[in-house]
């Protein structure tokens, strides 16, 4: 269990056995042996054994069930951890007859487990899962503001109404996706950043998931996912990776006119890989009698000629960009 999520537990915990131990103390006080657990719907099927029932604190009443024998024989003041079943002083004058008759009825129904309903226990189940949904968003939304705070930015929901309106909406919506995805994201802009450089992004993680999922800007995204993919190749080679020997070779045998001819013939056998990949047989009459393992091996092939073209396309598209600039 996480810290943070052990201490919340912790304080839930014993904020309800302190009260508890308060309300036990106060029946003794009054010289009262008997106290009453209250009834919680829907509950789990642990403390639907224990509750509606009146227990002796001393277990010395007759007809009564001994408190730290049952309910609390576990040694806490509490049926257990995060348990929202309260104990009070049971005095008959503070209830009706109706009352007073089912709080008998109730103690002296059978110890034997699984006394609730499939209908109760589907209720329980289902609170469960609604308490799941609203800590996960808590969570969410406190994460959501530490990496916000982190960047020195601000975030885009202020209200946890407002995060929970964002995280419950249409799957594929701007709203979900900001509020869904905003670690991966952050991750992916900070790898824009250092690739193609902080000047040519977005001024915020904000702005960049605007970018990213808002239809009306696909066309910017893409151009700077492509832009970031031709600045890591063009980077790698540079620093005697992959392909450093190609770029060498265009650095010194091709002048910009050359490059730019060098570009479009790459264009035009990537787009040619990309056809073949997909309609094989239209460039091979007899594919069909190919093989299996020869058609797989051969569709394997295309796709490294393809990411091998592309990959010097690219080297040779920011070569370009350097000398049209200046910088080289």
């Amino acid at each position: 269990m996480p810290p943070e999520k052990y201490a919340e537990m912790l304080a839930g915990t014993t904020r309800t056995e302190t009260q508890n131990i308060a309300m036990i103390g106060k029946a003794l006080d009054d010289g009262n042996d008997l106290v009453e657990c209250s009834t919680v719907t829907p509950t789990c099927d642990l403390c639907a054994l224990y509750q509606g029932r009146i227990y002796s604190v001393s277990g010395r009443t007759p007809g009564y069930p001994s408190l730290y024998e049952t309910a609390f024989k576990h040694g806490y003041s509490i049926i257990h951890p995060n348990c929202r079943h309260q104990f009070f002083p049971y005095n008959p004058k503070f209830h009706t007859e109706a009352e007073r008759q089912a709080l008998e009825e109730g103690t002296r129904r059978p110890w034997i487990g699984g006394q609730q309903g499939e209908a109760a226990r589907a209720e329980y189940a289902k609170s469960q899962m609604q308490m799941r949904r609203w800590n996960k968003e808590l969570n969410e939304f406190a994460e959501m503001q530490k990496l916000y705070s982190t960047r020195g930015e601000k975030q885009p929901y202020t209200s946890l109404g407002a995060f929970r309106r964002a995280y419950r909406s249409e799957e594929g919506s701007l709203s979900y996706a900001k509020s869904h995805y905003y670690r991966s994201d952050e991750k992916e802009f900070k790898e824009f950043e250092s690739v193609i450089g902080k000047e040519n992004m977005p001024e915020t993680l904000e702005k960049f998931q605007e970018l990213k999922y808002n239809k009306d800007n696909q066309e910017k995204y893409h151009n700077l996912t492509d832009e970031k993919e031709q600045e890591k190749d063009y980077l790698i080679a540079a620093s005697g990776g992959k392909h450093h020997g190609k770029l060498v070779n265009f650095e010194k045998t091709q002048n910009n006119a050359q490059l730019e001819k060098s570009i479009r013939n790459y264009n035009k056998t990537i787009e040619e890989h990309i056809q073949k990949i997909a309609t094989p047989n239209l460039f091979c009459s007899d594919w069909d009698s190919f093989d299996e393992r020869y058609k797989a091996g051969l569709i394997r092939k295309w796709e490294k000629d393809l990411i091998r073209n592309t990959q010097e396309r690219n080297i040779a598209i920011c070569l370009l960009k350097r000398r049209q600039n200046g910088k080289i």
